[in-house]
């Protein structure tokens, strides 16, 4: 299942490519997403080239997000029903995780049972709708390119009240038992099968999700107790045209899965070594002054197997992490990961819309003799043109080239001030000083924002009211723009904030309800961690905290930068927060042992990433600062 408040495909990537790449092939373009939750891939359908995109969905929270999403999108027409055989009324149960706290997926009008990750709490009475009787009266086409259904378990009713509408490609959700969360499949493939064939539907693929593998299977719906798929039914009349798709796409997930399977079986020769080594080391141990090693056949298995294990425990162990191959390795915390290639985004990034009624963001850039950036800086935030930007540059009365950039920029620039401060804290207070608006972000004077970043994070702001603090993956850059890693992370964990620093501050967002109940400034005591002990009081005053799966910005390597030239208070600073938190110094070696599942985390994140990135169409990112407008957005 998706992690809570994920704004996602929900790891359905590879789905949106493959069908995204069959609307270029079709005919008709016209998609049908039922059950489309908060419109992620009926954005995606559209950005493929969908002239017409019908969202069906039940619930009043969802159907209100897809209103308000594509408000302004004439191509989208929004119907609050539960799609389903017949008109009629039913109840819908909504799902909640176990500690109660809503979510936006997993509503179904089918009973099911609690479970360890989702349970139902709430029932709401719906209306209910047949696809044919939406046909009939004229609400949806009767002739469409996609017809994507995912309602949690009651899609084979959706299938068998199609009547009139016809469609070319018909994509179901499909799992077989998903212990934890939904249980048992309520039909079989040959159900729906029985549903589909008298309308000429035949063939079929499998997408299914293995945990970190990911496989085409034509003509196989065999799917493991635990995981999740889509089946892809396709009619006659278009398989020879949307066939290539297939074997692109089929092609692209066994290399990527091969990839993989090396990964592991590279990391698994590695770690028997280690093994052996230690095997060895424990039959040699001396029995005496003399030195004499114990023959291997007087040693107990039992006593050399509990000794093993008990090594294992040791804090050493998470050292190992770091002997892995390249590609098991984590990721983060190291600056440079390959060689230097040019800044990309998935080209998705360029058409990302900022809510109807967007909330002011207020971004301020702290600055210190950083004029050969900053122009590039200021043009990534205000370049994207955002509706309503508030945007403060805080200068510490540099002497290089900045005050010709400031000049330049005046014009896009809420206000600016170049003038002696006490540091980047105290610079970054002075920027926040006076300013309204609801939502909060720095942006250092040698990074980027990544396009689309602002109205992505202000649309996840609207939709999630409850979310105080957010922030995203990073790119790291060098000095002439050149893309060198990706800073991935898993979702959200508070016990890893404790432990580390791992968000990327140029990513970082939050609103200004939580920074005036921590105080309404960043602390003047810190000139390395200050954006760590801001978290940290964040989450002591109770935030809730979420990590979006996408990359907001980039984050400048070069010789000059703090990050580098600071390193010995750095650690200074984070010992003294690690004490506070903890209430005593932490060793190295216990942190990592105890950020050893979040490591894991992030490995399966960057894997993830990396093939969706793989998956998805990307795009150049232009750093060439282009000619100011004559007024700031908003």
């Amino acid at each position: 299942m998706a992690t809570i408040a994920r704004v996602s495909l929900y790891g359905q990537e590879p789905e949106a490519v493959l069908l995204g790449a069959f609307l270029s092939r079709l005919e008709r373009r016209a998609v049908i997403d039922v059950g489309a939750e908060r419109g992620s891939f009926a954005e995606e359908m559209l950005r493929a080239g969908s002239d017409v995109v019908h969202v069906i969905d039940p619930e009043p929270a969802n159907a209100a997000t897809l209103r308000s999403r594509f408000a302004d999108d004439e191509r989208v027409t929004v119907h609050e029903y539960a799609a389903s055989d017949a008109d009629g009324q039913l109840t819908l149960h909504k799902s909640v995780s176990p500690d109660g706290a809503p979510v936006t997926f997993g509503h179904t009008v089918l009973e099911r049972p609690d479970t360890d990750e989702i349970a139902w709490r709430e029932e709401i009475a719906v209306t209910a709708r047949s696809l044919t009787s939406l046909v009939h009266d004229g609400e949806i086409p009767s002739r469409v390119g996609i017809l994507k259904v995912d309602t949690e378990g009651h899609d084979l009713a959706v299938i068998a009240g199609m009547g009139e509408l016809e469609a070319d490609v018909v994509m179901v959700e499909f799992w077989t038992d998903l212990p934890h969360s939904l249980g048992t499949c309520p039909w079989t493939v040959d159900d729906l099968l029985s549903e589909l064939r008298p309308r000429g539907f035949e063939q079929y693929a499998l997408i299914a999700h293995r945990g970190e593998f990911v496989l085409l299977q034509w003509g196989d719906a065999q799917l493991p107790p635990g995981h999740m798929g889509n089946l892809v039914f396709v009619h006659p009349r278009v398989l020879d045209q949307v066939a290539p798709a297939l074997l692109e796409l089929a092609s692209t997930l066994a290399l990527r899965s091969v990839e993989v399977g090396e990964m592991y079986s590279q990391a698994a020769w590695e770690r028997l070594a280690v093994i052996e080594a230690q095997k060895r080391s424990l039959r040699l141990r001396d029995l005496g002054k003399g030195g004499k090693p114990k023959p291997i056949h007087e040693v107990d298995p039992r006593v050399e197997a509990a000794e093993i294990r008990e090594h294992a425990r040791r804090p050493l162990s998470t050292r190992l992490l770091y002997r892995l191959p390249v590609w098991t390795r984590p990721r983060i915390g190291r600056l440079r990961h390959h060689d230097p290639r040019p800044l990309r985004v998935p080209a998705s990034y360029l058409s990302t819309r900022p809510p109807q009624h967007a909330p002011t963001v207020t971004l301020v850039t702290p600055s210190y003799q950083q004029g050969r950036f900053l122009a590039k800086t200021i043009d990534s935030v205000v370049g994207q043109e955002y509706p309503r930007l508030e945007y403060v540059v805080q200068d510490g009365g540099s002497s290089d080239e900045t005050l010709d950039v400031l000049r330049r920029f005046d014009p896009v620039l809420t206000r600016w001030a170049s003038e002696k401060d006490d540091g980047q804290a105290d610079a970054i207070n002075r920027g926040f000083r006076d300013t309204t608006g609801e939502v909060m972000a720095w942006l250092n004077s040698d990074d980027l924002l990544l396009p689309g970043a602002l109205a992505y994070v202000s649309r996840f702001f609207v939709e999630h009211p409850d979310v105080d603090v957010v922030y995203g993956n990073r790119l790291m850059i060098d000095a002439a723009d050149l893309q060198i890693g990706e800073w991935i992370l898993p979702p959200h964990d508070d016990l890893a904030l404790t432990l580390a620093d791992f968000v990327p501050q140029e990513t970082l967002f939050w609103r200004r309800r939580v920074w005036d109940a921590v105080g309404g400034r960043v602390d003047p005591e810190f000139g390395y961690a200050l954006d760590w002990d801001l978290l940290l009081r964040f989450r002591d005053a109770g935030a809730r905290m979420v990590r979006l799966p996408r990359y907001l910005g980039a984050f400048r390597v070069h010789d000059e930068q703090k990050t580098t030239a600071i390193h010995g208070l750095g650690a200074d600073e984070c010992a003294r927060l690690l004490t506070r938190v903890h209430g005593r110094s932490v060793a190295h070696d216990e942190i990592l042992e105890r950020l050893k599942r979040y490591y894991a985390r992030h490995v399966v994140a960057h894997a993830h990433r990396r093939l969706a990135d793989r998956l998805h169409p990307s795009v150049d990112v232009s750093t060439t600062p282009r000619e100011p407008v004559t007024s700031v957005p908003g």
